[in-house]
This record gives C-alpha cells, structure tokens and sequence, in this order.
C-alpha cells in the first residue's frame, strides 16, 4: 500500500512534460535492457512523471506504468551511490525541456547532444550540458542540436540521423556523427570527482578548408536548483570560465573550454556558454578541444577560476610529436618546436606491482605518481601493458583493460606527460596465460596484432601518445628452443627479455625479426596511421661478432618511424656506451635511450655519459618507481640512497634544459 501512494505522489508533484503543440523528440526503447536503462534514468535520477516518460519514449501511460510496476522502478526503489563516486553524469532523456525560456529559439531539441551532470550536493538536481549546441563554419550553420534557424541541411531538407550515447565503463559517455558532406564529430565524456572532463574532435572528410569553425556549447540551469534565476547577475564570465551562482551565493557551476572564443549567458534560458573555436581544418585533418565543468561551494569565484588555472587543465597535450626533417629528433606537429624526451619508465611501483595490479583499485596512486613525475620535469612516461591483461583469448581484446588504458590517455593529458607505450610484455610468468604460450609462431603473431589493433585503435585520437613501442626486448634465437619457452630468464622476478620465435628454421635472424616488427607495425597502423612507432632493443642489437639479438637495427629501422635502445654504461666503459649509442645513430633515424640508470656506474660517470649521449641520442628514459625524493631519503638502504641520488640528479638535468 505504501509503495501504491508513493507512485502515486511521484505521478501528481513532479512537473508534466514538454509544452502542448510543441513537437517532440521520442526515443522508444528497442528492448529491456534499455527500457529498464531509461526509466532508471528518467524516474530515479530525473524525477520524470509519467507524462514526461510518455513524451520522451512515444510509449502510451500503460505500458509506462506497467514497466515501471514489473521492473520495480520507483523513487523508492533508487540504491544509493558508493562514497567518493565520480559525479554522476547521464545522458539526458528528453521528454522535459531543459530551457525555463526562449523556448522558440530551441523546438525539438535533440537528446544526443545533451548529458546531465548532478550537483555533488543534491543528487535531484541537475545541470543540462548541450556538446555541441551548435557549430558554425565558413559553410554556414553546419550543425544545430534542436530546431531554430536553418542549418545548410534543413535548407536542403535532409534530415540528420538519430543517434545515442555510447555508454562506457565507469560513466564515460561517447557519441560520433557524420554529415552528409563528410565532416566527421565526436564528444567524449568523462566524470571525475572534481570535475567532468569533455573532449570534442572534428574531422575534415571535405575537398576545402574548414574555416570559422566556431562550436556553441550550453550549460543549461533550469534543474539546478538555487540557479535558475533568469538573470545575468549571478553570472561571472572571464574566459575561458563561464560561471553561475547560486540564490544564497554559497555555490557555484563553472564551464570552461579551450581554445575559448566567447563565455557569454542568456538570461532567459537561464544558461552560461563558453564557447570554443577549432582551429582551421584542411581535408583530412582532424582538431581537438577541450572543456571542463566543475562544481565549486564557496564565495571567491575569481579566486577558484586561479586554483582551476593551476591544475594544469589548460595544458593538455595539443600536439602530436613528429620525426624533425633532419631525422635526428623529434618536433611538435603543428609548431616545429624541438621535442627532446626526458622522462621515465613506470614499470612497476616500489613493492614490483605492474601498473595492472593496481589501477583499477589504486587510481589515486597513478594519478599522484604522475604528479610527481611531472614535477620531477619529465614529458613522457613509458608505460608496460601485459599481454594477458589486454587479452582474454588469441582475437579478443579486455574491453575493460582498454577502459582503463583510455582513462590513463585522459590522465596524461591532464597532467601533460606523452605516453611510450611499450606492449605484449610477460614480465610476470603467472599472468601470461597457457593458451598463449601454445600457440604457433604465425598465431602468436597474429594474437600480438591484435593486441595492438586494439591499443591503437584506443589511443589513436589522443595527442598524449608519444609512441607504440611493439615489445620490449625482443630477441630471435638461433637454433631451436623447446615448445612454449618464449621468455628470456628472469631479473628480479621478472621476465622483461621475449623470443618472437621458437625455431629459426633455416631463416636469417634479421629478416625473421623485419617481418615481425612488419607485421605488428601494420597492426598499429591499421588504426593510427598518425602515431610514432618503434621497438625497444637491447644494447647487444648490433650486427657485431659475438652475442647478438637478432634485430639488426639497420634491418628492422625501414618499417619504424625511430630506433630505441636500452643502455646501462658501466664503470669505466662510458666510451664503450657511447661507441654502442653511435652504431644505432648511424642507421639515418632518431634514437632514444630508452632505458638508463646508474645501476653500474657511479653518478659522475652517469652524467658523464648522459653528457656526451645527448650529442646522438634524441632523448631519455630513466626509472620512477612511486616514491619521491622526500620518501628516499628517509629510507636506509643503499637502494633508497641509489634512488634518491638518481631522481635529485634528474629534476636538476630538468630544470636546466628548460
């Protein structure tokens, strides 16, 4: 009985739906898990009635209020969030229209471009977010989300597909769309606790230059409560920020995007816009913003737009790293600048845990890691994927890996670090799974493919991918080894050396080892033609007598974009390190160090050699391993003295290369 008048309450206080003779945008749900998926969106978290879950769904009252009645969806039934949730972003349903006015200036308005962002203190109140509203070009109006003023389609009566939200792990939401002239856009969601994160991309399929290419994005705040005063004077603009108040002037919304053309409000909606603008876009190329929108409690707005400021949002990574045209370094795509890694490896933190291991439950401990890797002055991080954690069997990606790997993109971005990312690694033996190890050599290429179709076709929108190293250490074997023994031996417990064959078959080590590296960096490039490509080699790579590994630098170096090597110099044999580093130099492309420390030499000699290296060597990569310089020295082992010597010489090379 209670749960009868409960519904019954829900069905008479909560506001009817769209305005009578207004049309209406209906999505039906195609089955139940969507149905259920909506009416949990619209009932417990929108608050809809009845009405309004009619006008959204085109169902009659009915089927509404038996669905709602066999799926047990009432207000009553809504679980409550986990503390320390992202804020709760939705895709908004549609059905009740998010303006309080100027309701002629937006008929129809579509759902696909909206989303709804809870305020993290009222989990029934709500900010309406339109990405895009709108977006302008020397074309004309090319996109509108809603009904209003022509657009170059509506004036040649083509009407544009409906289209829904991509819905993600942990709250990300993507949509795409393509336009009939071939102009391609997208918008990437993702919620955080501090913020939510939006990023929009737009591909020129076109012949000519896009130009103008001005986006209008809305913040609409009819269902924030305490803000829909149909007003300027709670509102705040100073670019990028767009920022409302509420009545009793304790809380605020903010939204921001870069590059910002224009923040502006309208009062009458309410909303608060800030507008970006693209770049120009010539055929085939694609740009990038980016925005946030932020929730802040207090009264100094001006003083928070300065702490936003110094989160480093505005310095997401903008430009790709290219080969320089003299084939000795690398630049900025767009600016020409000179790109010169300095950074580190993050293979595992300071117990031997692979970043696996630990950044489903400890993201916290990854994004303070980066942190400090920036502040230490590096630009990149390699980062290790392992094969048995992207792969659940020989064609099927972990799609909940591949989540988290784009998570990661966001948190480099943000932080502002490009991204080595070296794959296929079985540094620990009991993640490498069974069936992989059986597998003939042509499928276990084949599985090594497919791992990097599928991080490549994750990572290949983000400017945060510095390169895709294929594998680290790879080596052909002369001879034959016995079945399944792919791995080189273990150092210190872990297997970071991998056999890319089992027997060499009367075949040259060097072109076994150029088809492979062929036919991963295909792989890559079915997906991200864009992205730089290499393979990290050992020292002994050389085509020298004695021990080598089979990847010949000068045969392997036509199918990647630049040569990695891995060098160690030892005391004494600086000259000899270096004499190694010329040997790769001389094949005609980049190379990095991918791999240093002062494990055999002393720090004199250490910077002697990063000295003398930085003559040939295109940049370097030491080590982090989770613990700052602070933290070392409070340790008593030789290791923490090691650690803490090498991480207080880098932040000094840092600062003076700045």
């Amino acid at each position: 009985m209670m749960k009868r008048l409960g519904y019954f309450w829900f069905c008479l206080v909560f506001p009817t739906a769209v305005p009578a003779g207004e049309p209406v945008d209906q999505r039906k749900p195609a089955h139940e898990t969507e149905l259920r998926f909506w009416l949990e969106n619209m009932v417990w978290h929108h608050r809809f009635s009845v009405d309004e879950i009619v006008a959204a769904t085109g169902m009659d009252t009915a089927d509404v209020s038996a669905a709602l009645k066999r799926l047990q969806i009432s207000p009553h039934t809504k679980p409550k969030r986990p503390a320390n949730s992202p804020l709760l972003v939705l895709p908004y349903p549609g059905g009740r229209h998010p303006r309080v006015g100027f309701l002629d200036g937006a008929l129809r308005p579509q759902r696909e471009t909206k989303i709804s962002v809870f305020a993290p203190w009222d989990d029934s109140s709500y900010v309406v977010v339109d990405v895009p509203e709108a977006i302008w070009s020397n074309l004309g109006l090319t996109y509108l989300a809603h009904t209003h003023v022509p657009t170059v389609w509506t004036k040649q009566n083509i009407d544009l597909p409906k289209l829904e939200w991509t819905r993600r792990d942990e709250g990300t939401l993507e949509i795409e769309r393509k336009l009939p002239n071939g102009i391609a856009f997208g918008v990437k969601i993702v919620p955080r606790s501090d913020a939510v994160q939006m990023k929009m991309w737009l591909t020129n399929g076109t012949k000519e230059k896009l130009t103008d290419l001005r986006v209008q994005m809305c913040a609409m705040l009819k269902s924030l409560a305490g803000f829909a005063k149909q007003t300027n004077d709670n509102k705040v603009l100073a670019s990028p920020y767009a920022a409302c108040k509420s009545d009793d002037g304790k809380r605020w919304v903010i939204m921001a995007w870069e590059p910002c053309h224009r923040p502006w409000a309208n009062p009458p909606c309410p909303c608060v816009h800030s507008d970006p603008k693209f770049p120009d876009c010539g055929p085939g190329e694609t740009k990038h913003i980016r925005g946030r929108l932020w929730f802040y409690e207090g009264t100094d707005v001006r003083a928070e737009f300065e702490r936003l400021d110094k989160t480093g949002w505005r310095s997401l990574l903008t430009e790709r790293i290219v080969v320089s045209s003299d084939k000795r370094g690398f630049v900025f795509e767009k600016t020409g600048k000179p790109f010169v890694p300095w950074g580190f490896n993050y293979d595992h933190d300071e117990t031997g845990r692979l970043i696996e291991d630990y950044w489903d439950a400890e993201w916290k401990t990854v994004e303070e890691d980066f942190g400090e890797m920036r502040d230490l002055g590096a630009n990149v991080v390699r980062i290790h994927l392992q094969f048995g954690k992207f792969m659940t069997d020989r064609n099927a990606p972990n799609e909940k890996a591949l989540a988290r790997l784009g998570k990661l993109l966001e948190l480099a971005e943000r932080i502002g670090l490009y991204l080595d990312l070296t794959g296929l690694g079985c540094y620990h033996k009991a993640d490498v799974p069974n069936w992989y190890d059986e597998l003939t050599e042509s499928k276990r290429w084949d599985a090594q493919a497919k791992f990097w179709e599928a991080v490549a076709k994750t990572c290949a929108t983000s400017n945060a991918v510095f390169c895709y190293d294929l594998m680290n250490e790879p080596v052909v074997p002369g001879g034959k080894r016995k079945d399944g023994d792919w791995l080189g031996p273990p150092f210190g417990n872990k297997h970071f050396v991998q056999v890319i064959t089992l027997d060499q078959n009367n075949r040259q080590r060097p072109d076994i080892a150029r088809a492979w590296v062929k036919h991963l960096a295909a792989a890559v490039r079915k997906h991200d033609s864009k992205h730089l490509v290499t393979v990290g080699l050992v020292d002994w790579s050389l085509d020298r007598p004695g021990l080598t590994s089979g990847f010949a630098p000068d045969k392997v170096a036509p199918e990647i974009d630049f040569l990695c090597v891995h060098i160690y110099p030892e005391k004494g044999k600086v000259g000899e390190a270096l004499k190694t580093l010329a040997g790769f130099v001389a094949v005609g492309k980049p190379v990095v160090i991918e791999e240093t420390f002062p494990l055999k030499a002393g720090r004199e000699e250490f910077a002697k050699f990063i000295a003398e290296s930085r003559k040939n060597a295109a940049g370097h990569i030491g080590f982090y391993w989770g613990k700052t310089i602070a933290e070392y020295r409070q340790g008593k082992t030789i290791g923490d003295a090691i650690m803490r010597e090498w991480l207080e010489y880098f932040e000094a090379e840092a600062k003076m290369r700045k």
